[in-house]
């Protein structure tokens, strides 16, 4: 028996967009992926936005942004025990020293 993991489904509209992009020659950093920042940007009412390619790449941009608000190379930064290898590896690669925590419910 297999069991599907997912499905994908590409519309004609995004045929055309991938055709688009790699016609351009521009993948990252083409024009596509600029009306996507600027889109996003006025979505959240923010005068910036960026694109990245991976959620572990997102997670390394934010976890960077913490200098500016007073955090320093080797501070901790508290992770679920359960999580992906990238979430902590963010925080490595960041300078953070990652701390892993389960939390338990106490029964009343």
């Amino acid at each position: 028996m297999r069991i599907p993991f997912g499905s994908l489904t590409v519309t004609d509209k995004t045929r055309r967009l991938l055709a688009q992009a790699v016609e351009s020659g521009h993948l990252s950093q083409g024009q596509l992926v600029r009306q996507l920042e600027d889109q996003f940007s006025m979505l959240v009412q923010s005068p910036h936005a960026v694109a990245v390619s991976s959620g572990t790449d997102a997670l390394m941009l934010a976890l960077s942004c913490l200098y500016e608000f007073g955090a320093k190379r080797g501070d901790h930064v508290i992770l679920p025990a359960l999580s992906f290898a990238a979430t902590g590896n963010a925080v490595l690669h960041a300078g953070f020293e990652p701390v892993f925590v389960d939390v338990r419910r106490e029964t009343l």
